[in-house]
């Protein structure tokens, strides 16, 4: 009997962007946020982005990580901005945050490279074990797996402004309706 394939070993995406962040495993991208502090530095940038920024495997520029950062920094001041006290993110909530950053970015921006890339990944990485590859339809669903109770309704609310930010120009999609019903957080 064929052993049972854990749904974290097919999490194409994920993996892909943990990639270009210069990881291979989510743990251990986990592990170099630990005991780094919650919130900005006197420049105005994450101490998450900082201990980042201190791995050599990142393919991602640093200018592309402050861009990134800034925004991340910019929805957490919209939504502050109706709040009683300063939310400030954990670190698995900024790593959400920071993937769907870039996911978002690419895709937007270059839909096609994105796609492309994507499944230069799966054909690399997964040695034809994966019975499908993306197509340009697909790319336009996100996801999120995370305990209860660690923030994913707050982290949708910035997925929306992010989504905003980054919905503009040639591939600009026209949301027909949006309808976002949460409790107790309150949108600009």
């Amino acid at each position: 009997m064929a052993e049972p394939v854990k749904l974290e070993k097919n999490l194409i995406l994920n993996q892909f962007i943990l990639k270009k962040l210069g990881f291979s495993d989510y743990n251990k991208l986990l592990g170099i946020f630990k005991g780094v502090e919650e919130g900005f530095n006197e420049e105005g940038r994450s101490y998450f982005l900082e201990a980042l920024k201190l791995q050599e495997e990142v393919l991602i520029s640093h200018d592309k990580l402050n861009a990134y950062d800034y925004n991340i920094k910019d929805y957490l001041k919209q939504i502050n901005i109706k709040k009683n006290h300063e939310i400030k993110l954990k670190y698995f909530q900024y790593l959400a945050i920071l993937l769907s950053e870039i996911y978002l970015d690419n895709y937007f921006n270059n839909p096609i490279k994105l796609l492309s890339e994507l499944k230069n990944f799966i054909m690399k990485n997964f040695d034809g074990n994966i019975e499908f590859l993306y197509g340009r339809d697909d790319l336009s669903k996100l996801a999120y797996w995370m305990a209860t109770g660690s923030g994913k309704t707050f982290i949708f609310h910035i997925n929306y402004l992010q989504i905003l930010h980054y919905n503009k120009g040639i591939n600009k999609i026209n949301f027909d309706n949006i309808i976002l019903i949460t409790p107790s957080i309150l949108m600009k």
